[in-house]
């Protein structure tokens, strides 16, 4: 008998959310809800299967330079993930630049991982530059 093998950890890039909405004949702000029950369904799936730890990378500094109502639309479906995902049983951690206007108010709570579950890393207005400046002040471990 074969046995299978699952990575420990996965990593999900959350990409063609305004493409689908277009393609549906849709505003583009209205992929990103979306866009959340197929990451619903991912995380389950990886939880069936046994995987310790998952990062899904929600938006990027750059990605808050698009039109007002798309960057509220991805925020808030980022916050709607974050909470679903902690209601499954995630052991959550958010990381992003949380200084800035752009990170979810909501989410700064979940700055140090909460619950203990399988570990889920959202990641939220994080950028090269952030990163950088994080791991030079050892900010970022």
């Amino acid at each position: 008998m074969t046995k299978r093998i699952f990575p420990k950890h996965v990593g999900f890039i959350p990409d063609g959310n305004r493409r689908w909405a277009t393609s549906h004949g849709l505003q583009k702000e209205s992929g990103y809800a979306r866009g959340i029950n197929p990451g619903l369904l991912l995380f389950d799936k990886c939880k069936e299967y046994g995987i310790n730890e998952i990062s899904i990378y929600g938006f990027t500094k750059d990605n808050t330079k698009r039109a007002a109502v798309q960057t509220v639309a991805f925020r808030r479906a980022c916050v709607a993930f974050a909470f679903e995902v902690v209601q499954r049983g995630a052991a959550l951690l958010v990381v992003g630049d949380e200084t800035s206007l752009q990170f979810p108010a909501e989410l700064k709570k979940f700055r140090q991982r909460h619950g203990s579950g399988m570990k889920v890393n959202l990641l939220v207005n994080y950028g090269w530059e952030w990163d950088l400046a994080g791991l030079s002040c050892a900010a970022l471990k």
